[in-house]
């Protein structure tokens, strides 16, 4: 009987030994993956992809605001969906030099135009 309760006894002991070896193992996993992911993205170019997962709301709200007050003044406001991220890094610079925009105000719209465009 006795022989009986402690072969119960060990297997319940192993069955949790093991257990806690793949919980450990697989944290273990999740944290290497979790930090490749991180190494990766500080190489990463910055993209119109990376911007629109930085970009906050009042930044985007705040871009909007500058981009159809400087904008609108000189032309039809345009969708910036329509462009890509290369495209509007080529426009905007001779545009904010035709506009007289600052560093500062244009750095707020190429957020906006960056994480809203195609």
């Amino acid at each position: 009987m006795k022989l009986k309760y402690l072969s119960i006894a060990l297997f319940f002991l192993t069955a949790c030994s093991v257990s806690k070896k793949n919980t450990t193992t697989s944290n273990v996993a999740t944290q290497s993956t979790k930090e490749n992911q991180v190494a990766a993205q500080q190489q990463a170019p910055v993209t119109a992809a990376v911007v629109k997962d930085v970009v906050s709301l009042k930044e985007m709200e705040d871009g909007k605001k500058l981009y159809v007050s400087n904008c609108v003044s000189c032309h039809a406001m345009k969708n910036p969906s329509d462009y890509t991220a290369a495209q509007w890094n080529s426009i905007l610079p001779s545009m904010s030099r035709k506009a007289k925009i600052d560093d500062a105000t244009q750095a707020s719209i190429k957020k906006y135009l960056l994480a809203s465009c195609k």
